[in-house]
């Protein structure tokens, strides 16, 4: 059968989208400069500007083939497609896929990505995220 897994990268703000804990501003309004306060202390840590939604048109959109998925990743979002006997088979596979993904992209980025899993769906869009943690 077939399945589609969803996966949200983390962190998004490499992604140039929110983040939790993050503040950011649409990219149309430009810069505003203030200043940066620790949110636990309220003491001032440093100036400069907020952060910025990605532009339209710097939005990721690109399909490729890992070891055993087909992989469509749009910004932070990975939908992993692939054929398994059952959805455990494609759940672990699919992570083990993306999880060797995200090894290239940190050695490549030098930073540490991690897969959030969103959904599992069979072919025929039946959702099965009740079956496994998800969280």
């Amino acid at each position: 059968m077939m399945y589609t897994i969803t996966l949200s990268v983390i962190p998004t703000s490499d992604f140039g989208l929110p983040q939790e804990g993050y503040v950011v501003v649409p990219t149309d309004v430009g810069p505003i400069y203030g200043p940066a306060l620790d949110t636990a202390t309220g003491q001032l840590v440093g100036y400069g500007t907020l952060s910025a939604y990605r532009k339209e048109a710097d939005r990721i959109n690109a399909s490729f083939s890992l070891e055993h998925s087909g992989i469509e990743m749009i910004d932070a979002n990975i939908f992993c497609h692939l054929e398994a006997p059952g959805w455990m088979e494609a759940f672990h596979t699919a992570m083990n896929d993306v999880g060797h993904f995200l090894r290239l992209l940190a050695a490549n980025r030098g930073m540490f990505y991690w897969a959030k899993p969103l959904s599992i769906v069979d072919s025929d869009l039946k959702s099965l995220e009740s079956l496994i943690p998800l969280e």
